[in-house]
């Protein structure tokens, strides 16, 4: 009998730009002008599509620039290939707020990347979409994760499929915990 398994790939990464200070002030300016959340995923914090502006370019340039590193592993043709944003938040979670678990249906690739994140203040967990002990109690493997957690920090961003299920835990620090969430398509160019 032949056994096969599939992978998923999560991206890991680190980049302390200068650029988050500035990020997390046009992120309050906005939240001051419009404070109704968009809702979705997150509860008990406040969630808004950021415009396609200016102040918000230093930001994206660091995603893309990752992005680029991350889909690498993948060992895919690129030429012809481009990718875009379908969209692109940011999430202001104040202590006892979270985002309840989900997935995506725009764009092939998610991730986050945390301007603001204390000790305690929530990791993200990203559940294994395979047979597992925490989906199936039958199944016996010798791997035994469920998911993966990524415990957030300023300057740490994250990319994975979209289709995978995740969540943000419980604030349980005293601060806001504030990121910047985003979904990826390729695009034929």
């Amino acid at each position: 009998m032949e056994y096969i398994r599939f992978q998923e790939t999560i991206g890991v990464y680190e980049d302390n730009s200068n650029t988050i200070d500035s990020t997390i002030q046009s992120i309050y300016k906005l939240k001051r002008l419009d404070s109704e959340s968009d809702g979705y995923s997150n509860q008990n914090g406040w969630q808004k599509e950021l415009p396609d502006s200016n102040e918000f370019n230093p930001i994206r340039q660091i995603i893309v620039k990752n992005f680029s590193d991350y889909f690498s592993c993948y060992n895919t043709d690129t030429s012809g290939l481009s990718f875009g944003f379908t969209k692109f938040f940011c999430n202001v979670n104040p202590p006892n707020a979270y985002n309840f678990m989900h997935d995506h249906e725009v764009g092939e690739f998610s991730g986050t990347f945390y301007l603001v994140a204390k000790k305690g203040c929530g990791d993200l967990i990203i559940m294994s979409p395979f047979p597992n002990r925490f989906l199936n109690t039958s199944v016996n493997l010798n791997e035994s994760f469920n998911s993966k957690r990524i415990t957030p920090k300023r300057g740490l961003g994250t990319f994975f499929n979209s289709n995978l299920i995740h969540y943000a835990d419980v604030n349980r620090s005293d601060s806001n915990r504030i990121s910047i969430s985003f979904h990826i398509k390729l695009l034929n160019n």
